[in-house]
C-alpha cells in the first residue's frame, strides 16, 4: 500500500501527465468497478470526439480547400502544414485511446517503484541513492513537460490569436479566403456563406477549439512517453547499483564469500533476475502502446517540419518591411523547434535507456566469474549472456530510436526543403 509521502512523491512525478491523461479520459483509474460506471464510459468518449472534432473542424474542410488551391504551391504548402499536423493528431489521439489500457501495469509499476523508495522508512545510502536517481530522471520528464506545454501554448496562440489583430500566420488568398477582408486561422472552405452573423464567429471558435485539441494531441503523449521512458531509466540505474553490490567488485575477499555463502548469492542473483524481467516488461508495454504513435510523429515531423521551414524562408523573401513577417517567423520557427524537441526527446531518452540497460553487461564480465566453481559461475554467465542485449524502443518496428536515428530524419528533412526550394524556384 502506498502511504502519504509516496503517493505524493508520484503525484509529483507524473502529476501533470495524470491531469492532461485525466482531463482527456485515457488515464487508468485504480477501481475496476469505477471504470464501469456510466461517468468513466462518457469521459473515455472524450477522446472520440476530439478525434471527430477535428475530421470536421480542419481535415474536411482543409482536404476541400487544397482541391481549390493545388495549381499554387505556396497555398498547397500552406494548406498541408496544418491538414497533415490535424490528421497526424488524430491518429495519434486514437492510438492514445486505444491503448489506454494497455499501459495500466506500466502505470501501476510506476506508482510501486515510488511507494517501494518513499514508502521505505529506513534511511541508508541505498535508499537514498534510488530515491536521487529516481527524483533526477523525474526531474527531467517535468521539465520536458512544462516547457513542451509552454511552447505549444505559443504556437497556439500565435495560429488562432493573430488573425483577431489582422496579422495572418499563413498566406491569405482570394481564393478560399472571404473577400470582406476578415480570414479564419486556417485555410479552409466551407459549402456554406460564413460572412452573416453569427456563423463567421462561429466558425472561427469551431476552428479554435479543433486547433487546442492538436495541441493536445501533440503534447499529452509525447510528454508521457518521455516521463515512462525516464523512469526506466532510473530503474536501470539503480538495478546496475544493486548488481554492483551483489557481485561486490573490487572485493578481494568476493570469491571466497560466494564459496561460503552461496545460498544467499543465489537468492541474491535471482532477485536482480526477477527485477530485470519486470524492467523488460514495462519497457515492452511503452513498446506495444507508443511504436506506431512514434512512428505517426517521426513522419509528421518529416513532412511538417519541411513545410514549416519552407513556410519560414518564404516569409522572410516577402517581408515588405511592415514587420507582420517577424510575427510569421516566430510563430512558424517555435512550431518547427517544438515538433524537433518532442522529437529529440524521444531519441535522447530511448538513447539513454539502451545506454543504462548496457551498463549491466560491464558490471558482469568484470566480475571475476570464471573462478568460481561451475554451480556458482553457471547463473553468472547466462545472466551475462542476456544483459548483452541492451533494452531498446522502436518507430513502428522499422528502426531504434536513437541520436543517430534522429540525425537522420533530419538530414532527410533537409533534403526534402531542398527539393520544395527548388521546385518553387522555378
Amino acid at each position: 500500500m502506498c502511504n502519504a509521502k509516496s503517493m505524493a512523491d508520484f503525484q509529483w512525478a507524473l502529476g501533470l501527465n495524470r491531469l492532461s491523461l485525466r482531463m482527456i479520459g485515457v488515464w487508468p483509474e485504480a477501481n475496476r468497478d469505477h471504470q464501469r460506471h456510466e461517468v468513466s464510459r462518457l469521459r473515455s468518449m472524450r477522446v472520440p470526439f476530439m478525434m471527430l472534432w477535428l475530421v470536421l473542424a480542419i481535415v474536411l474542410p482543409q482536404t476541400y480547400a487544397l482541391a481549390q488551391v493545388y495549381r499554387h504551391l505556396d497555398l498547397v504548402v500552406d494548406n498541408l502544414i496544418t491538414n497533415s499536423a490535424a490528421l497526424t493528431s488524430v491518429i495519434k489521439l486514437f492510438l492514445l485511446w486505444k491503448n489506454r489500457y494497455v499501459l495500466e501495469p506500466a502505470i501501476r509499476a510506476t506508482e510501486d517503484d515510488w511507494s517501494s523508495v518513499s514508502g521505505n522508512d529506513e534511511t541508508t545510502a541505498r535508499n537514498r541513492f534510488e530515491l536521487e536517481s529516481m527524483t533526477r530522471q523525474a526531474n527531467r520528464a517535468r521539465i520536458f513537460t512544462a516547457s513542451g506545454y509552454v511552447i505549444m501554448f505559443g504556437c497556439f496562440a500565435g495560429f488562432v490569436f493573430t488573425p483577431l489583430f489582422g496579422i495572418g500566420i499563413r498566406v491569405v488568398n482570394n481564393i478560399t479566403d472571404p473577400l470582406d477582408g476578415r480570414f479564419f486561422p486556417l485555410q479552409t472552405y466551407y459549402p456554406y456563406d460564413i460572412a452573416p452573423f453569427p456563423l463567421y464567429e462561429l466558425t472561427y471558435a469551431s476552428q479554435l477549439l479543433a486547433g487546442s485539441f492538436v495541441g493536445i494531441a501533440f503534447s499529452v503523449p509525447d510528454n508521457f512517453f518521455g516521463a515512462l521512458v525516464f523512469h526506466a531509466c532510473a530503474q536501470c540505474e539503480i538495478l546496475n547499483a544493486r548488481l554492483r553490490d551483489i557481485l561486490q567488485i573490487g572485493d578481494y575477499c568476493t570469491l571466497d564469500l560466494v564459496e561460503r555463502e552461496g545460498e544467499r548469492f543465489h537468492r541474491h542473483l535471482r532477485d536482480f533476475v526477477r527485477r530485470h524481467v519486470q524492467i523488460i516488461g514495462f519497457v515492452h508495454s511503452i513498446e506495444k502502446s507508443f511504436n506506431v504513435l512514434v512512428l505517426v510523429q517521426v513522419l509528421c515531423l518529416s513532412v511538417v517540419a519541411c513545410f514549416l521551414a519552407f513556410g519560414v524562408i518564404q516569409s522572410i523573401r516577402s517581408d515588405d518591411g511592415n514587420g507582420l513577417a517577424i510575427v510569421q517567423v516566430v510563430t512558424l520557427v517555435a512550431t518547427l523547434l517544438n515538433l524537433m524537441i518532442h522529437t529529440f526527446v524521444y531519441c535522447v531518452a530511448c538513447e539513454l535507456l539502451a545506454q543504462h540497460s548496457m551498463s549491466f553487461f560491464p558490471t558482469v564480465y568484470n566480475f571475476n566469474w570464471f573462478c568460481l566453481r561451475a554451480k556458482h559461475s553457471r547463473p553468472v554467465l547466462i545472466v551475462s549472456m542476456r544483459t548483452r542485449h541492451h533494452l531498446k524502443l522502436t518507430a513502428g518496428k522499422f528502426f531504434d530510436l536513437s541520436l543517430h536515428a534522429y540525425m537522420k530524419i533530419l538530414k532527410n528533412t533537409a533534403g526534402y526543403i531542398s527539393v520544395l526550394l527548388a521546385v518553387s524556384s522555378t
